[in-house]
């Protein structure tokens, strides 16, 4: 039998967010049998890519290093069930 697992993702209110601080708790949907949750930060022209694991489902920009100023970057969500990471969504 097949188990299909919705892609995680970032709460929608806090989609394209311009600006917020550096401490300012973003969260992704809450998956009540996730054990982790995986957040990937990426800027793809400046092939920087970073991650951290946690198992809340919240993080924010602090926890990642060598960001700059005036950049944009793209966060995407993996969390962990049953063992295993689901693909980011």
């Amino acid at each position: 039998f097949t188990t299909i697992v919705p892609a995680p993702k970032i709460q929608l209110s806090q989609c394209e967010l311009v600006g917020p601080s550096l401490s300012e708790l973003m969260y992704a949907d809450n998956y009540p049998n996730a054990t982790h949750y995986r957040f990937k930060l990426e800027n793809v022209q400046l092939g920087y890519v970073q991650y951290i694991t946690r198992t809340q489902r919240s993080y924010s920009l602090n926890m990642f290093t060598g960001l700059q100023s005036n950049t944009t970057y793209t966060v995407r969500v993996s969390v962990k069930l049953d063992g295993v990471f689901t693909p980011y969504g």
